[in-house]
């Protein structure tokens, strides 16, 4: 399984999702963005089974996905983008529902993205309120036609970082976490399976 995690936009859950999904799937993990090297070298071991890339910008055109690998773009920043997407069979594109230009980011991106690969599964990061993930989804709708999950707020999300488990991990830790993470955890396991079976 290869799969990109990317928004032109920055601040929509990436890096969480990513690392979360790597454990779940058991991928290693690569990405261009310095700002997260710290995150994937301090738990190498526990995170990616000792494998994750730094890949520099003028790499991306050359590089090549293992076959068990989850990209995590810290931004569309060279045209080598267009040669790692085109090798996923997936394409996860988070938008947040906290920032209002995230929606048209979002669109933006899979407008340069959806002809060198349509395998694109959308997700709306960040929301709190009764009815914006749906405010978000409708809004979304208006630009395209694909599967769209939501992974409200929580700070399941900062832990998946600071403790180097995955949402799933952090879930089954006890009776306590169970009931802490019993929203979020349903809308996470819906992504997970909709990202291996899809």
């Amino acid at each position: 399984m290869k799969i990109a995690v990317l928004n032109k936009k920055g601040g929509t859950g990436k890096t969480p999702i990513s690392m979360s999904l790597a454990i779940d799937l058991k991928l290693n993990i690569a990405t261009n963005d310095t700002s997260v090297l710290g995150y994937f070298s301090s738990q190498e071991d526990h995170y990616f089974f000792g494998k994750y890339s730094f890949v520099s910008d003028l790499d991306l055109e050359t590089f090549q996905m293992s076959e068990n690998q989850i990209f995590d773009f810290g931004g569309w920043t060279h045209k080598g983008v267009v040669n790692v997407i085109k090798q996923c069979n997936k394409i996860l594109i988070p938008c947040s529902a906290e920032n209002p230009n995230s929606v048209l980011q979002t669109a933006s991106t899979i407008a340069e993205l959806k002809d060198f690969n349509s395998k694109i599964i959308v997700i709306i990061t960040m929301h709190e309120k009764d009815g914006e993930f749906e405010i978000k989804q409708n809004e979304l709708k208006e630009y395209f036609d694909l599967p769209i999950m939501p992974l409200k707020k929580s700070k399941i999300f900062h832990n998946v970082i600071a403790k180097g488990l995955s949402v799933k991990e952090i879930y089954s830790e006890n009776h306590a976490s169970r009931h802490i993470y019993r929203n979020i955890y349903p809308q996470y396991d819906a992504l997970l399976n909709l990202v291996k079976f899809l």
